[in-house]
């Protein structure tokens, strides 16, 4: 099985600019499965940069 590193870009701009989490709900419900069985991973900086911003990524 393959394992992809994604970075903080990939959840910010998917999220501002082509996929708003309240638009594209198949889109981050495919996220979060890839990542629950571990085909996507993150680094714990990842999510510091996501909460810095004041938006619904945070959340």
């Amino acid at each position: 099985m393959n394992v992809f590193l994604v970075d903080a870009n990939f959840f910010i701009q998917a999220h501002r600019a082509i996929y708003p989490l309240d638009v594209a709900t198949s889109f981050w419900k495919k996220v979060k499965y890839i990542a629950d069985n571990g085909t996507i991973i993150s680094l714990d900086k990842v999510k510091n940069e996501i909460y810095r911003n004041e938006d619904d990524l945070k959340e």
